[in-house]
Formats: C-alpha cells, structure tokens, sequence
C-alpha cells in the first residue's frame, strides 16, 4: 500500500508592509462602539423544553471571538437581534493567520466599529479599507419546525453598502463597497498632528456593513 499524498492548499500570499499600521477586526484596537453586547441567555432549557417548545430567545449562538456567528444563526435571527455585530471567517479577509470580518445586515444603526492606531510619527498618512471578497451578504430571515427539528428556512441576500468613515482628525469619507474590488481600497490622504489616530465606521445606507481592517501608511 503507497503513502497518502499530503494535502496542500493553494493560498495567496500577503506580504507585510513594514512602514504601514494595520488594525483589523481581531487587533487590540478594534472595538464597537455605543452598542450593546451580546448577552447569552441566563439559564438553559431542559432537552425536552428544547426540543419541543424552544423559543428563539433560548438560543446561544456559537461566537466567534466574542461575537456570534451569522451563519448559523438559524434561531438567532428570530430575535430581531440584526442590530448586534456578527464575525464570519473568509480567506479573503485581512488576517495573519486566521481572517475574519465583522458585519452586521442593519448597517450601523446601533453600535459602530472603531479601529484605533498609534502611529510612529506625524505627517502626512494614507488610509485604507480593506474589502473581503464575499459581493453580497447571506443571512436567515425565518424558519420552520416540524418535530422539533429545523425543516426548513428562508434566506437573504443583501449588497454591500455604502460606508461613511470619520476620522478624528476631522475629515470624512465615503466608500461605495458594492463597486470597489477585493483588497485594499484607498479612504484619502490625511494630515495627522497627533499620532493617536482612530476611524469610526459611523453610518452604512443601502447594504450590509462591513468592518475587517484599516491600514494607514506614510506618505513622503
């Protein structure tokens, strides 16, 4: 009998910038600000509660990071709860070693993201966003049970939206995500007099929002 062949992936390789900032959405310096955070039930039902009587508010979803998954969020999306931030993994996020994306389906209406850097130095600095390739965003808008069990469930699928970034330096700035393509799209250019920098992703219309990483770089 011949030995197994090893596995082997195909992927991308990113190199580091190595004079440019980088927060994303699993750095020390992201965070969602005026919100609130998910709060997993109190107590648990027992099986047979679960099984034939559960009740959406019953379910802890699994989260990722400390935010829960969208895409298993069968019971989870009849709470109304869409204002609350999911984490997703998708390869062509920003990561190091494990990429993921925060989105939420109802924009920003609640709490926004914030990424928060400390730069090296003053000056002048570009600003980019980073885009994951996912074009449209999927999640669960109901479901039905028969014998306690998921028979089925509808889903939706909702464009990317149109972002409106501000910086605390003053300036703000807009970014289409439904037109721009995967990667490192460029926010502008920006005179810094503090090295502590910080962008809010502050109101999404006509989409879903996305938050995965910022990355700042000098600009001679």
């Amino acid at each position: 009998m011949g030995l197994a062949s090893p596995y082997v992936e195909e992927y991308d390789w990113i190199s580091v910038e190595d004079d440019s900032i980088i927060v994303d959405d699993w750095s020390e310096g992201f965070s969602l600000v005026n919100g609130r955070e998910h709060q997993p039930p109190p107590e648990k039902p027992c099986l047979f509660a679960y099984i034939f009587f559960r009740e959406p508010d019953l379910f802890n979803p699994n989260l990722n990071q400390d935010l829960p998954s969208l895409r298993e969020a069968l019971d989870f999306a009849q709470r109304g709860e869409f204002s609350l931030w999911f984490r997703e993994s998708e390869r062509t996020s920003h990561g190091t070693y494990y990429p993921t994306y925060a989105s939420n389906p109802m924009g920003t209406k609640e709490s926004q993201p914030q990424f928060v850097a400390k730069l090296p130095s003053t000056g002048r600095w570009l600003l980019d966003f980073h885009v994951p390739s996912i074009g449209r965003e999927r999640y669960t808008t109901g479901w039905k049970i028969a014998f306690g069990i998921v028979s089925s469930y509808r889903e939706e699928r909702r464009d990317l939206g149109i972002h409106r970034f501000e910086i605390n330096l003053g300036n703000t700035t807009e970014l289409d995500l439904s037109e721009v393509p995967t990667g490192w799209n460029q926010l502008g250019i920006f005179e810094t007099s503090s090295q502590d920098v910080r962008v809010t992703l502050v109101e999404v219309t006509d989409g879903v929002a996305i938050a995965d990483a910022v990355r700042w770089t000098p600009v001679e």
